[in-house]
C-alpha cells in the first residue's frame, strides 16, 4: 500500500510540475528596452538604407534593415538569422511546439508588431521588450539605433 501510495504521489507531482511550463501565448514585458536617449527628431535622417546586425553566435543572431525617405523611417525589416546567416523560416517561429519539441517564441509577429511601432514612432523610444523573445527584441531595437546613427 505503501509503495502504490508513493507511485501515485510521484505520478501527481510530475503532472503537476509539467502544468507548469511555457505559456502557449507570450505576455509583454513591461520592463522598458535598453535604449539610448541618440534617437534625432523625425524628419532629421539621411535618406538610404541602413542595416546593422549583431556578430554571429553559435545558435544565430539578429540583423535589422531600416529605410528611410523623406527623412523619416518608412521601413523596419528585423530579422533572425541562423548561425549560417541564412533568416529563419518563421512558419516556425509561431509560439507552438515545434518538430523537435522546442517552444518558439512568435517571432513572426513580434517582428511584424515591433517594425510597425518603429515606424509610427519614428523611433525605439517607449518600444517595450517582449517576453518570450526578450533578447531578440533587445537586440533588434539596439540594432536599429546603431542604423539609425548612420543614418543622421
Amino acid at each position: 500500500m505503501k509503495k502504490f501510495l508513493a507511485l501515485a504521489l510521484s505520478v501527481l507531482l510530475i503532472l503537476s510540475l509539467s502544468a507548469c511550463g511555457a505559456k502557449e501565448t507570450p505576455v509583454e514585458d513591461k520592463t522598458p528596452a535598453t535604449t539610448t536617449d541618440t534617437t534625432p527628431d523625425a524628419g532629421q535622417y539621411k535618406d538610404g538604407v541602413y542595416k546593422a546586425e549583431e556578430e554571429k553566435g553559435e545558435y544565430g543572431y539578429e540583423a535589422v534593415e531600416v529605410t528611410v525617405e523623406g527623412g523619416k523611417i518608412s521601413k523596419a525589416d528585423l530579422k533572425r538569422m541562423n548561425p549560417d546567416g541564412t533568416e529563419v523560416n518563421y512558419e516556425e517561429w509561431v509560439g507552438v511546439a515545434g518538430t523537435d519539441g522546442s517552444i518558439k517564441p512568435n517571432l513572426k509577429q513580434f517582428r511584424e508588431d515591433i517594425a510597425a511601432s518603429i515606424v509610427e514612432k519614428q523611433s525605439t523610444e517607449g518600444i517595450d521588450t517582449i517576453s518570450g523573445a526578450t533578447d531578440s527584441t533587445k537586440s533588434w531595437l539596439e540594432l536599429v539605433n546603431k542604423a539609425l546613427e548612420t543614418a543622421k
